[in-house]
């Protein structure tokens, strides 16, 4: 199998810069000094296990996105569709949103419709 194009160097530098933290706050982490950050982003080294989760926990995004995405064209491609009654329904691609995918929203909403209603019809009869 080939390796993917790992992004994590880039991914790990861009969510920094995001969350507007020094190379020193993102070690700290990690118990690392900044000088392990800084080999992280450029590609030199990689965290272990442990500080890939604790990255990955920190930045609010999972070690498989945070190793195999690119999360700099992701945040540009973040679109929320739906929004109501504490129901939250984004999508993040590399592409255009297209009519095949808010077609498949529409049909999870209505989903979402259906079974509310007999969930009352339901707890009525009994």
């Amino acid at each position: 199998m080939d390796n993917p194009k790992l992004y994590l160097s880039s991914n790990l530098k861009f969510l920094r810069l995001q969350k507007g933290k020094t190379q020193e706050e993102v070690g700290a982490i990690c118990h690392k000094k900044n000088t392990a950050v800084n080999n992280w982003e450029k590609g030199i080294r990689e965290p272990d296990a442990v500080d890939l989760a604790l990255l990955s926990n920190y930045f609010n995004v999972s070690i498989n996105d945070l190793m195999l995405m690119d999360l700099r064209i992701m945040k540009d491609t973040k679109k929320t569709l739906f929004k109501k009654n504490g129901v939250e329904i984004t999508i993040c691609h590399d592409g255009e949103i297209d009519d095949k995918m808010l077609l498949e929203v529409n049909n999870l909403l209505l989903q979402e419709k259906i079974l509310k209603e007999e969930f009352k019809k339901s707890d009525k009869q009994s």
